[in-house]
């Protein structure tokens, strides 16, 4: 009599897992454009705003590229960036990365518009929101910023703290 009630059970237990909704598993090897939201460059407190394209090389490498704008009152800037990106330990939901690249920009302020080169060094986290949706925190570093006028070097780190939105 116990074959008879535990036999359907399972039998009915295996016809409803072919009919369970599939979950969807993100691609963590996928390229993408995104917009970032932050602060910087610190030590002044100026809103940041981006966009930018990451695209996947390899299985750990990335190339990130785009251009950003922040601005304070009466002072502004804007600049471009190219990194090479290394992920190191991988897993389906979330990521570290840390690269190297440079930056290209511009300072305005008092109606004088300075240029400027800078080395990138970034550090951040990928990972994937509860709608399988992609974003990131990373903390980008410029050090030493290099002058296009009269080739001064400023021997302060420029940080900015960025938070991405992938689409």
């Amino acid at each position: 009599m116990k074959k008879f009630i535990i036999l359907p059970l399972i039998i009915g237990g295996c016809f409803a897992q072919g009919f369970a909704e599939e979950v969807e598993t993100p691609n963590i090897h996928s390229s993408n454009t995104y917009i970032t939201t932050g602060i910087g460059p610190l030590p002044l407190p100026f809103p940041l705003i981006g966009v930018g394209r990451r695209n996947v090389v390899s299985d750990r490498m990335a190339i990130d590229f785009g251009v950003s704008g922040s601005t304070l009152i009466h002072v502004h800037m804007a600049k471009a960036h190219l990194n090479s990106l290394w992920y190191m330990k991988q897993t389906p939901v979330s990521q570290w990365y840390a690269g190297v690249g440079a930056s290209v920009g511009a300072i305005a302020w008092d109606h004088s518009v300075k240029g400027y080169f800078a080395p990138n060094f970034v550090v951040g986290k990928e990972f994937f929101n509860s709608n399988c949706q992609k974003r990131f925190f990373q903390v980008e570093t410029m050090y030493p910023m290099v002058s296009m006028h009269h080739t001064k070097v400023v021997n302060f780190p420029f940080i900015s703290l960025k938070y991405g939105f992938a689409f």
